[in-house]
Formats: C-alpha cells, structure tokens, sequence
C-alpha cells in the first residue's frame, strides 16, 4: 500500500515504517559530526543493503553523488518533511497508571512533533491530578474533550481487562488512530471505519523476542 498525504509523494508503507529508522540514523550521524554519508554508511550501521537505502531515499527525491555521497542534514530533513507532522500534533492518552505516567514524562514524544494534551483514568483518586503539566480528567469526558480539541491519535494504556471498556470510549468519538500498549493485541475491529489505524506495542512479546535470539545464539 501507498500512502500519500497532502503534497507529499506516495510512499510504500515498508519505505515509510524504515524512513524512521533513518531518521534515527542520521540524527547519529549529526551527533558524531558526519556531514555526508554513502549509501554503505548507513546500510552498514543499520545491518541492510546500500541498495535498498538507494531505493528508499529515492522515493523522497534524494539522490547522491558520485564520490560525494549524502548531505546527512539535507536528507535527515527530507525524511521528516515526508514522514514527520510539520506541527505539533496532539494525542490523548488512556491510563495514567505507572506505564501511562512514564509516558506523560517522555521528552522523545515533543522533540518529534507530539504532545499528549489529555489524559484520561477511571480512577477518581487521579483526577484533577497533574502529570508534567498534563491534567488528569475523568474517562466518562473522554468523547466530549477530544471532539473539542479535535485530536484524532490516541494512545492506550491500561490493563487487559479494561480494553473493551476503553474501545467502547473511543468508537464514534473523534479518534481516528490508535497506539496500543496493553497487551491485548487489536486488530480491525468491528464498527471502526476501514481507514481506522492500530499499531500495537507488546513490550513484554519484544522482550521475549530478545530472549529467543540470545538463547538461540548462546546454542550455536
């Protein structure tokens, strides 16, 4: 699938989900002084082929040259004119337990053009509470606040059992994307519209993916 939005060029959603990853790259790459870079550079330090990073940034319009290589700044722009909001978005977040607090306080979500403006728990011993400027509001105002503030991505956040209760919020209200933490896996759900979006983050299934490597790696 292509995606295009606004005046940006269709992108494949597999270019799309690796132009983050170079993004992180070549913010490295600004870190460690590098002004330009080959298609090796940073195949090499991402473990993939030059040919596919060619690939890829030619689909933003960026093209080497010979014996010179990328201009790391001029790239790393590209990729977030294409891929990044070009302003503050704002997100709500559902569940203000430990994991949602955590969330309220990560600064990687602001330097990305993010900001989670509501938050919302059932718990009646947190609302009105504040989390780094964020106030705490009642789940029962959840539909009514989006809608105000015009928010369309919300993140999840609470336990399992909770999940239905939350989707049951979040269907006919403004939300159009959702970044699950729980660790109940969400996929196409029923009265969603076609174009509605769920990426899902399973930290504790990442974990266990890494402990399968390593056991895999300390048997050969």
């Amino acid at each position: 699938m292509k995606r295009k939005i606004l005046n940006k060029p269709e992108v494949p959603d597999e270019v799309i989900n690796r132009l983050y990853i170079y993004a992180r790259c070549l913010e490295s790459f600004c870190a460690e002084g590098k002004e330009s870079f080959s298609s090796d550079d940073i195949a090499n330090r991402l473990n993939i082929k030059p040919t596919l990073a060619r690939k890829d940034f030619s689909y933003i319009g960026s093209m080497g040259k010979r014996g010179v290589g990328y201009n790391t700044e001029d790239v790393l722009k590209e990729i977030k004119q294409i891929a990044f909001p070009s302003k503050e978005i704002k997100v709500a977040l559902i569940g203000v337990g430990k994991l949602g607090s955590a969330l309220l306080n990560f600064y990687g979500f602001k330097t990305q053009g993010f900001k989670i403006a509501l938050a919302f728990d059932k718990d009646k011993r947190k609302v009105g509470s504040e989390i780094n400027g964020v106030k705490i509001d009642d789940i029962e105002n959840f539909k009514r606040k989006v809608k105000k503030e015009g928010m369309k991505i919300a993140i999840i956040a609470v336990p399992s059992e909770e999940v239905v209760n939350v989707i049951n919020k979040i269907k006919n209200s403004t939300i159009d994307a959702v970044l699950n933490f729980t660790p109940s896996y969400l996929s196409s759900l029923n009265n969603f519209s076609d174009n509605f979006i769920i990426r899902n983050i399973d930290l504790s299934s990442e974990l266990a993916r890494l402990s399968y490597y390593l056991s895999e790696k300390e048997n050969t």
